[in-house]
């Protein structure tokens, strides 16, 4: 998401960024309880963003819209970074927990 926020224009951005926060939105029902407030805190970013480079934004028509949405760009960009991290971080939780788990079953079943 950094890439496309960093790098493509507002408005294929904002179409690949809405498209995102849709597919996040339709994961809820599939995730882990435990993992919905920091999918809600990616969606809060991505909403957060969207709303800021539309065209009828005080940001947009801002004197100075294009360092406006250099700042813009760089606060969500490392939003989204700092979430990235923690996902990561929580990932060994539900990824090594499994194989570990896999593991387990393989040593205990007989061999023939």
């Amino acid at each position: 998401m950094q890439e496309v926020i960093s790098n493509w224009d507002p408005p294929q951005a904002a179409a690949a960024l809405q498209r995102a926060a849709e597919s996040l939105t339709l994961l809820r029902s599939q995730i882990a309880p435990d993992l919905l407030p920091l999918l809600d805190r990616y969606l809060s970013t991505l909403q957060d963003y969207l709303n800021n480079i539309r065209p009828e934004s005080a940001a947009w028509y801002a004197k100075n819209a294009a360092s406006q949405l250099a700042v813009l760009r760089s606060s969500t960009c490392s939003q989204l970074s700092k979430l990235d991290a923690e996902r990561e971080s929580l990932r060994s939780r539900y990824v090594a927990a499994p194989a570990a788990a896999q593991l387990n079953v393989r040593a205990e079943s007989p061999t023939h």
